[in-house]
């Protein structure tokens, strides 16, 4: 899985485009919140991101439960010769390693999923509480949970043409996972008015719990996601049209 992911993002394809879009919105919240703040990715994965944000100048920090995919985030950020990142292999339901009110910016991408269960989804949020700095910003995105088997299995297959089967079976299992809405809202309440929680419209196949400005970008940022998208293939750009 960690080769097939490796590749994904190489090659610019579905799920690549999606975390370069995690990347200008993170850099946005930066640059504006915290310009020479503490960044943290829950979830890092092989640290795509964290790289990103590390190549920008900013202090960045990955968390992941996965060594084997940190140590591919190791190899992505000494290919690019940053000093400026470090990696830590932590639960995100308890992030001893990080200080109270010591983070800037905490960004997770399609991660939480992978929590066991409710309870650690909630003890997750008040870590995340924890850490979190009075004036920092948050800006998460996951999968939700949908309401019947059918639909799961209609999103799960939607690709199925158009990339490896691995990736088939990883999102139907990932779709089965998702937590609902109640979920999210139950776990973000420590949080209070700080995030609000959005999800797509008539299902909610993707969720935002996202600090209130957290989304506004630049007109230069803006134009960057705007040629990722027009890069898309014409499949993914009319499924991006309908979302």
């Amino acid at each position: 899985m960690a080769e097939a992911w490796a590749a994904e993002y190489k090659n610019k394809t579905r799920k690549g485009s999606y975390y370069r879009k995690r990347a200008e919105i993170a850099a946005q919240l930066i640059q504006k919140h915290c310009p020479t703040g503490k960044y943290l990715d829950f979830g890092c994965g092989q640290g795509f991101l964290v790289g990103n944000m590390a190549s920008r100048g900013y202090e960045a920090y990955g968390c992941d439960l996965s060594p084997e995919m940190l140590k591919r985030a190791e190899v992505v950020v000494s290919r690019h010769g940053l000093s400026n990142v470090e990696f830590d292999v932590s639960d995100l339901s308890k992030l001893d390693r990080f200080a109270d009110r010591s983070v800037d910016v905490l960004i997770s991408t399609l991660a939480l999923h992978h929590l066991p269960d409710r309870s650690r989804l909630v003890n997750s949020f008040i870590e995340f509480t924890r850490v979190l700095k009075p004036d920092g910003r948050l800006y998460f995105s996951d999968l939700g949970q949908l309401r019947s088997e059918r639909s799961v299995a209609e999103f799960a297959s939607q690709y199925a043409d158009r990339q490896p089967e691995v990736f088939n079976v990883d999102y139907l299992n990932s779709l089965r996972a998702a937590f609902g809405l109640a979920d999210f809202r139950a776990a973000i309440r420590p949080l209070g008015s700080r995030v609000r929680l959005y999800s797509t419209f008539f299902v909610p196949y993707m969720v935002v719990v996202k600090s209130p400005d957290a989304v506004m970008l630049d007109e230069v940022r803006r134009q960057r996601i705007d040629n990722i998208e027009s890069a898309l293939p014409a499949s993914q750009k009319a499924d991006l049209k309908t979302l």
